[in-house]
């Protein structure tokens, strides 16, 4: 009796096990994507078949949590972590998809990752995504190795608080496969972000945000760009040949020591054909000062060369009420004739002078029948 309950356990294990490993690959991948990093290594324990896949692992995510898993009292415990990460990657046996590393802020910077040497291998390993967060508080912002240059099948690369020099390897191609680029909080030296920005030929998405190095920001060699983010301070601002572009969030002052930021030749550029733009937003400061009215006179062009033939919506917030801004808020509606919704907000201002405001606003002519003024709440 007890041998027959035995022989049932037994088949019943065997069945679970069978089951387990003859699940899917993709459904494997799927589970081993959400998994943490300590828990995927864990699985191996399951099957032979999972202790393949542990060793083909496409998913690297080192992130918070995977921090506090090593973490010895208070501090970070950054020489097993180091061991950790350089190991896994050196038992690796297939291509990597996505590679994300989490560098939490952290009193002790005597010890420092080997990111290099992971890029060096990840390079190697048909990386298609690589996420780099540092979070790490330091008097310089550390310098990106230059093996993220050999990386060169990468489809998505978001860098966070890093510089970047124009120190890439002699055989580097450039990014040929690259769709979106992410850069916040980045420094670049020597005119790198126009060199990286060459190097993009396949670039669709593009965020920047409170990136230093980069005075006269231009896109010109951007063929198919769609989407675009910009979040700084620059002294001007230019798109040339960007007529892919369906969608622009710009958050734009000036750079110090300069009174004018010009955003009026940028719209001009995007109302040229065959530009199709059809979402424009404007957060902060248009400009720091109104220019003559002489300036403005032979700034905007009603003529039927510049139209947004394609614009369905357009959003400005943090508007002051200064002549060039309601001058271009003019403009933009003037020029759209395809134009559903236009939303706007005020800047923090006192409820006389934010009254006058909207008053002006909600009076300008459109060039769209079916356009909406919407003013957003505070």
């Amino acid at each position: 009796m007890a041998s027959s309950e035995s022989n049932k356990k037994s088949n019943v294990l065997e069945s679970n096990q069978d089951l387990i490993s003859s699940l899917p690959t993709d459904l494997i991948d799927e589970i081993l994507k959400r998994l943490p990093v300590s828990m995927v290594a864990k699985t191996s324990a399951l099957s032979r078949k999972w202790r393949r896949n542990w060793l083909s692992l496409k998913y690297f995510v080192f992130d918070k949590s995977f921090w506090e898993e090593h973490k010895s009292n208070t501090n970070f415990d950054w020489k097993r972590i180091n061991e950790i990460i350089g190991s896994i990657l050196l038992y690796h046996n297939d291509p990597v998809h996505e590679f994300y590393l989490h560098v939490p802020n952290d009193l002790d910077h005597e010890f420092y990752l080997n990111i290099s040497q992971w890029l060096s291998f990840l390079s190697r390993a048909a990386i298609k995504k690589i996420s780099l967060v540092n979070l790490a508080k330091a008097d310089s912002l550390p310098v990106m190795p230059s093996h993220i240059f050999a990386c060169n099948e990468l489809v998505h690369l978001k860098i966070v608080n890093y510089a970047l020099n124009l120190n890439a390897p002699s055989d580097c191609i450039g990014f040929a496969y690259l769709r979106n680029l992410e850069l916040l909080s980045v420094e670049f030296k020597h005119d790198v972000f126009r060199s990286l920005i060459t190097s993009c030929p396949r670039l669709t998405h593009l965020r920047l945000k409170d990136c230093i190095g980069i005075t006269n920001l231009v896109f010109d060699h951007v063929p198919i760009l769609k989407i675009l983010s910009i979040q700084g301070s620059f002294a001007s601002l230019a798109f040339r040949n960007t007529f892919h572009l369906k969608r622009i969030s710009l958050s734009l002052s000036p750079m110090e020591n300069t009174t004018y930021l010009e955003t009026v030749s940028a719209i001009l550029a995007l109302a040229l054909p065959p530009v199709e733009l059809q979402f424009l937003r404007f957060d902060g400061l248009l400009c720091k000062v109104t220019p003559s009215k002489n300036v403005l006179q032979h700034k905007f062009d009603y003529n039927n060369n510049f139209k947004l033939r394609h614009l369905l919506k357009a959003k400005i917030t943090g508007i002051t009420g200064s002549s060039l801004e309601l001058k271009l808020v003019e403009y933009i509606a003037g020029i759209s004739v395809k134009l559903k919704k236009f939303m706007f907000k005020c800047a923090k201002l006192d409820p006389s002078s934010e009254l006058k405001v909207l008053r002006e606003l909600l009076q300008l002519p459109r060039a769209s029948k079916r356009a909406k003024l919407v003013c957003l709440a505070q």
